[in-house]
């Protein structure tokens, strides 16, 4: 029988052990996420390490092995723990090294220490031991090797009186890897297919594994991309890389995610589209029937999808429109496919015998939404050239099943990206379609004039685009801007502000842009670059680049026509609110408050400007096109309820310095002696800072009389408020 003195003092025993048990369990997992430290506790013997060790490495190593090196000596010397020599360990012919017992190996050097280590490592891995009395600091490449000696300083080194390390150190550590594929360029439809196969499946890599694909192709510029986002303190900085070098490998590494295959039909090129929704929904691998018979040894045992022979036409009486019809009803209706983006991506009709891969290159982003594809006509009035014999306005009927769907998914409560363009060859009087009664820029606006009241905007000129899939991974934080300039009161001067127009897209932002960035006038004269916000969702990480690169007169602010591209008069009253929200949203992120391209096809109407108000109240520039010929005027210079609007020139001509300041004379008051403000608001397409400001001078040569002011795009606003006001 227990005695109360008894039980207590078996309970206190058992409550002695359970806590040291579970102090024990929370100190055993206390471990680095990104490695494992197999160190003993505080008694263990240590190795000290001085300015009388050698730093050695390899004699063959890159640029990333010579840096660890330094890395190591550096942060020794920062902490006054001497400066040790780094040498190689370079051997000339017929000699025998000399070998030092005080040796830090760092990489692959040809000491047995080393060697008996780097085998024992992943390609992502690096480690730090001590092998034989020598400490060996290596990655299984160079680059870990950087990884590992940047590490050891992090750790060993800096917040340190002295460098020691215990004698049984075995730190192996990982990095993420990103595998860099170049797509070999060949010809016609082998490279077609090869490159709609490998862009598709990064699409589903990218998407379901804690790794990255980056593709790219000679001359496509997306490599450089990739090394500015290498560059020290930029994100993928911490990323490895590794070469894929065929296109079997690239198959084989890949080969885990896909579940499925998909075959498009070369008869009925809208099947291409149907294939990449198809993949992007049920993480398919798409072939051509012949990549079919080569590659299927891949792929056994995986189901199948064969679109040939499916479309015929026997339901629409055109099999384009039956592609997409059965596209609708059987992934569109389902919800199965993404409510943030529609893609409206050229099919393979006159692009795949070509090799022609702009909207090929592209498809890794609806695979990795899981986004509808589509390739219709927005015209109702004659039929598309890659479809005569369809009836007429058969597209525009597809086309707006499609947006009725979407809408419907969405319940009006969202807005949907439509990432794409319309085939200028098809649908417009480009190429051999030359009897088109429609002009390109008309078919575009039309185009925006029939999503917009289904709550889409467009993201044009996505073509040629490369890692979207990558890029829009990166988390961006809140951007800030260069400060608001100091207000003042207007004077009797020619107020002139210039928008960097046309980035309203990801190819401009993507390609474009970076040629007039780097231009030797950046900086010398305010500038507003038209960045839509909304692409924040595609390539962040660009976007953080040119805030992080600005000069004290780069402002940034929205293009067509905010934070997407829309009709803002076209928009549903019932869902302004959503829509003034989506636009805020991303305004607040890139701390945008200026909208000088708003594009609609008459001036704004009140509820309109009443919305702008919420998002862009530091001004809104229009510019109005009347396609329709329903009477639409061009906007004037006014203040709505504290918001100041303005028309938007937009007959800049760009041709030259001469020519730029001629049209800029030709838009302005120039007659006699100037006698109060005036203002111009100018659109600059894909222009450069050297352009601009040579035209600027041109025009100070041509109107002498003018008191010539280029400003910023606030001050530019805020004095046209207070010349109104007066």
């Amino acid at each position: 029988m227990f005695t109360r003195k008894k039980l207590f003092a078996i309970l206190s025993l058992l409550c002695a052990v359970i806590l040291f048990s579970l102090a024990f369990f929370i100190t055993g997992c206390d471990e680095s996420p990104s490695g494992t430290d197999e160190t003993e506790g505080a008694d263990t013997p240590m190795l000290s390490i001085t300015a009388d060790f050698i730093i050695l490495r390899s004699d063959t190593g890159s640029n990333d092995a010579a840096d660890a090196a330094v890395t190591i000596r550096k942060a020794m010397r920062e902490i006054g723990a001497g400066e040790p020599t780094i040498a190689t360990d370079w051997v000339k012919k017929g000699e025998t090294a000399v070998i030092s017992e005080n040796e830090i190996l760092v990489g692959s050097t040809n000491r047995e220490e080393s060697i008996a280590v780097v085998g024992t490592l992943a390609s992502n891995e690096y480690i730090i031991c001590i092998q034989n009395g020598k400490l060996v600091i290596t990655g299984a490449n160079d680059f870990g090797t950087l990884k590992a000696a940047e590490y050891f300083a992090e750790t060993y080194i800096y917040g340190k009186d002295k460098v020691e390390v215990p004698m049984d150190i075995n730190y192996k550590g990982s990095y993420e890897t990103i595998y860099y594929y170049d797509i070999p360029v060949t010809a016609g439809s082998e490279y077609y297919d090869s490159h709609l196969t490998v862009s598709c499946l990064q699409g589903i890599f990218n998407r379901e594994s804690d790794k990255r694909i980056y593709l790219n192709r000679a001359g496509s510029g997306s490599d450089s991309w990739l090394k500015i986002m290498r560059e020290d303190g930029r994100w993928l900085s911490d990323y490895g890389l590794e070469t894929i070098k065929s296109l079997e490998d690239y198959l084989t590494l890949t080969r885990p995610y896909v579940k499925g295959i998909v075959i498009f039909d070369p008869a009925v090129p809208a099947t291409v589209n149907l294939a990449t929704t198809i993949a992007g929904v049920e993480d398919r691998v798409i072939l051509s029937p012949d990549q079919y018979d080569s590659l299927i040894g891949y792929y056994e045992g995986l189901p199948i999808t064969d679109l040939r022979g499916m479309f015929d036409g026997s339901v629409t009486g055109s099999a384009k429109n039956d592609v997409y019809r059965f596209a609708i009803e059987n992934y569109l209706e389902k919800g199965l496919c993404s409510l943030d983006y529609l893609c409206y991506y050229r099919d393979c009709f006159n692009t795949r015998e070509s090799g022609d891969t702009a909207y090929v290159c592209i498809r890794d982003w609806a695979v990795f939404n899981r986004a509808f594809v589509y390739d219709l006509s927005p015209w109702g009035d004659e039929v598309p050239y890659d479809d005569p014999n369809q009836r007429l306005g058969l597209d525009l009927e597809t086309y707006r099943i499609m947006l009725d769907t979407q809408y419907k998914l969405t319940d009006g409560k969202q807005m949907t990206e439509v990432a794409g363009f319309f085939d200028f060859e098809k649908y417009a009087n480009t190429g051999r379609h030359t009897n088109s009664i429609h002009e390109p820029v008309p078919t575009e606006w039309e185009t925006v004039w029939l999503i917009t009241p289904y709550n889409c905007f467009q993201n044009t000129t996505t073509e040629f685009l490369y890692n979207q899939s990558l890029h829009s991974q990166y988390e961006l934080k809140p951007l800030t801007q260069n400060d608001k300039p100091t207000e003042r009161k207007p004077e009797n001067k020619t107020y002139i502000s210039f928008l960097m127009a046309d980035y309203d897209a990801t190819f401009p932002l993507y390609f474009y842009l970076p040629q007039h960035w780097s231009d030797s006038k950046r900086g010398e004269i305010p500038l507003a670059w038209g960045i839509n916000p909304n692409l924040s969702t595609t390539y962040p990480d660009l976007i953080e680049y040119y805030y992080d690169t600005r000069t004290e007169n780069d402002y940034f602010v929205a293009d067509a026509s905010a934070a997407g591209y829309f009709n803002p008069n076209r928009v549903k009253e019932e869902h302004w609110d959503m829509v003034a929200e989506h636009n805020k949203k991303y305004y607040t992120l890139l701390d945008m408050s200026l909208s000088p391209m708003v594009l609609d096809w008459d001036r704004l109407s009140d509820i309109s400007k009443d919305n702008f108000l919420k998002f862009s109240p530091d001004g809104v520039g229009v510019i109005v096109c009347d396609f329709h010929g329903n009477g639409g005027k061009p906007e004037t210079a006014h203040i709505w309820k504290g918001m100041p609007v303005d028309e938007l020139y937009n007959g800049f001509n760009t041709s030259s310095g001469e020519a730029g300041g001629a049209s800029l004379k030709g838009a302005l008051r120039t007659t006699g002696k100037q006698r109060q403000a005036q203002f111009l608001l100018v659109r600059a397409v894909w222009t450069s800072p050297t352009l601009i400001y040579d035209s600027v001078e041109e025009l100070r040569r041509l109107c002498p009389e003018l008191d010539i002011e280029v400003v910023d795009m606030y001050t530019y606003f805020d004095l046209l408020t207070k010349s109104l006001e007066d």
